[in-house]
């Protein structure tokens, strides 16, 4: 049941069609207190009416909902970032099971972005902000959701390269290895791959995708192009992290085969 001041907040949004609600709003557009304010926001919050962003910022239903209003995980991200003005890309996890790299699904929604780093949960919906340089933002196809929001996701190439990039973070390898496999075996873009390789992954990332290309027979163009972007070194690391470093040394890619 929603008390008087409360549908009057409803009707308000519906007639003004307000969006975003932040604090001091509601003062003056229902003559309300700011302690009857700050009473108000905190009720329609917990009640379901609204959504609470970040401390102090509201989102309001673009249409009236009956019950407790719960909008998906992109309509959100979609108006939080909309609201903040941030660059970003749906990342990691998210996507493993849309490119069919896994069948789980994940519920944290990972999100590269170029402001800050940290765990949130707005509404019933967790997400993972993971701030990177704005220079390693790309590689992203926009998709539209039911609601006919563009979201940026990772391309599965991309999400590939950082699935190594961030193997401790997402916790792939070497899991990763067998989804790359998979992808090189298959009619997929390869050029493409090979250039999210070069401008998105790590040093340690060029190294195990440019051995595995070799290794797979796979278009010795495209493993050039990845030596190339590497520059000389003369260290070492395992083709699997965390797993003994035995097997023969590739001393191209720097790589131990340890597989």
């Amino acid at each position: 049941m929603k008390t008087e001041i409360e549908q009057r907040l409803l009707k308000c949004i519906s007639l003004k069609k307000v969006r975003f609600i932040t604090t001091g709003d509601l003062v003056t557009l229902l003559s309300l207190s700011k302690e009857q304010e700050e009473e108000l926001l905190k009720r329609s919050s917990r009640k379901g009416l609204l959504i609470r962003l970040k401390r102090g910022l509201y989102l309001a239903p673009e249409k009236p909902v009956f019950g407790r209003w719960n909008p998906s995980e992109y309509y959100l991200l979609y108006y939080f970032m909309k609201y903040e003005n941030i660059p970003y890309q749906v990342c990691g996890p998210t996507l493993f099971n849309k490119y069919g790299f896994e069948n789980q699904l994940s519920d944290i929604t990972f999100v590269y972005n170029t402001k800050f780093s940290r765990e949130k949960q707005i509404g019933s919906k967790r997400f993972s902000f993971i701030k990177i340089k704005e220079v390693k933002l790309g590689g992203y196809i926009p998709f539209t959701t039911g609601d006919g929001l563009l979201i940026n996701e990772s391309s599965k190439e991309r999400t590939l390269v950082d699935a190594f990039n961030e193997y401790k973070r997402f916790n792939t390898l070497p899991r990763t290895i067998e989804w790359f496999k998979k992808y090189l075996s298959g009619t997929e873009n390869v050029d493409f791959l090979t250039e999210m390789i070069v401008r998105y992954g790590s040093i340690s990332t060029k190294r195990r995708c440019g051995f595995l290309f070799n290794k797979l027979n796979i278009d010795f163009k495209c493993s050039n192009l990845i030596k190339e972007s590497i520059g000389k070194g003369k260290s070492v690391i395992p083709l699997i992290p965390d797993k003994k470093a035995s097997g023969k040394v590739y001393d191209i890619w720097g790589i131990i085969d340890n597989e």
